[in-house]
């Protein structure tokens, strides 16, 4: 299977390189042609197939959510223009292909957003999974004679207040010289993340 796997994604990349320097061709000409200079006209492809490209991966973070057909419909914007100029490349205004960089510049930058707050999200998730683990206290097997202790505080997760604190203090948590310091560490981290320190 892994075999398979690694011949069917070389397969995508050949086919999709062999695309973008098709593709490239047209726009390199179809930018020429409406007066931007030879020099510079190599930018031009980058910037259509590249919003595209940035414009798919957004939508498929923000699918499932609010706003999800945002990146979807610039996407297929872009895609349709592509298509076009690929197509029909005289029958491109000048004017059209020169506007074309002028659009992506707002729309990229939402994009890279878009791109960056989902993975401050997954980041953010990932910190508070590793506070609430380290700061759970151990379970201790119970026993015919020992009477029934009350169960440990529940460490409720909060928005966090620095993700890169915590995790400062998980390690210097793991490298503690004594069960005391691991202690002070962890509530120290439990705080960074937002959340209220387990009590021993």
């Amino acid at each position: 299977m892994k075999t398979l796997d690694k011949m069917v994604g070389r397969a995508v990349v050949t086919l999709a390189f062999g695309a973008f320097v098709l593709s490239f061709e047209k726009l390199f000409h179809v930018a020429i042609n409406s007066g931007i200079h030879p020099k510079l006209a190599w930018i031009y492809p980058l910037i259509v197939e590249g919003f595209t490209t940035v414009s798919t991966l957004a939508a498929f973070l923000r699918r499932g959510q609010s706003g999800a057909w945002y990146p979807w419909a610039a996407g297929l914007m872009a895609f349709g223009y592509s298509l076009w100029a690929n197509a029909l490349p005289e029958s491109v205004p000048g004017s059209v292909v020169r506007a074309v960089p002028v659009i992506c510049i707002p729309l990229m930058v939402h994009m890279y957003v878009i791109i960056k707050g989902h993975a401050d999200a997954v980041e953010t998730a990932t910190v508070q999974a590793a506070v609430v683990a380290a700061t759970m206290p151990p379970v201790q097997p119970a026993t015919v004679a020992t009477p029934a202790t009350p169960a440990a505080p529940v460490v409720k997760p909060a928005p966090p207040v620095t993700s890169k604190a915590a995790r400062t203090f998980l390690d210097q948590a793991k490298h503690a010289p004594s069960p005391a310091a691991r202690k002070f560490w962890l509530d120290k981290a439990a705080e960074a993340a937002g959340m209220t320190p387990a009590t021993a």
